[in-house]
């Protein structure tokens, strides 16, 4: 705590320290009540004890909570490059919006990512993307790839070695918000193995 707080005052951030007892997940979900982002990080000290059917604390906050989540690895990078994973989804369209401001905040270069069962569906949505961003001063690249996992075609290209994405940015739900509860998120899945920083965004 004492070191968020170094780094805090460094930066001229506001830090207000809460110590709470508690269920860690629940705990923080009741703190960001009035807070527009969560930040966590990937690993908690008591990751290796997961939940088969909750998942880490992290999954579990990303599953209840309405607020958006920015989860971060165990070694920092600073942010350099932002891929956004886009579907045309509402929160698909949430995270365009905001990692578009990020990035035109931080002068980052953007890739967007459309993963669909055919190229010329992930083609298709992907101009309503190219659309959105003609309003913004940004380098921007489209990548549409086919695939029929999207979690598979969404890593494959945010772990690419040669691209060195350092975040994600994705909408919390796909199309079907009813089948990810059932089957497995598609966001958690991408969470888990992704290695880079993540927003998800409502």
């Amino acid at each position: 705590m004492n070191q968020v707080e170094g780094k805090c005052a460094q930066a001229k951030v506001t830090f207000t320290r809460e110590i709470r007892e508690g269920i860690v997940s629940r705990e923080i979900i009741k703190s960001a009540d009035d807070c527009d982002l969560i930040a966590m990080g990937k690993m908690g000290a008591h990751a290796e004890w997961r939940d088969v059917f909750l998942g880490t604390n992290v999954e579990y906050v990303v599953r209840q909570t309405h607020k958006p989540v920015l989860i971060t690895p165990s070694e920092y990078k600073p942010f350099r490059k932002m891929l956004i994973a886009y579907d045309g989804s509402s929160f698909a369209d949430k995270a365009l919006r905001s990692g578009t401001e990020i990035a035109q905040a931080m002068k980052l270069p953007i890739t967007v990512v459309c993963v669909a069962d055919k190229k010329d569906e992930a083609l298709q949505t992907l101009s309503k993307a190219k659309t959105f961003l003609e309003g913004y001063k940004l380098a921007v690249d489209a990548v549409a790839k086919e695939e029929s996992d999207h979690a598979v075609g969404i890593l494959e290209v945010c772990n690419d070695e040669d691209s060195k994405f350092d975040i994600l940015v994705m909408g919390a739900y796909g199309h079907s918000r009813l089948q990810e509860m059932i089957l497995g998120s598609t966001t958690v899945r991408v969470m888990r193995s992704t290695n880079c920083s993540i927003l998800l965004c409502r």
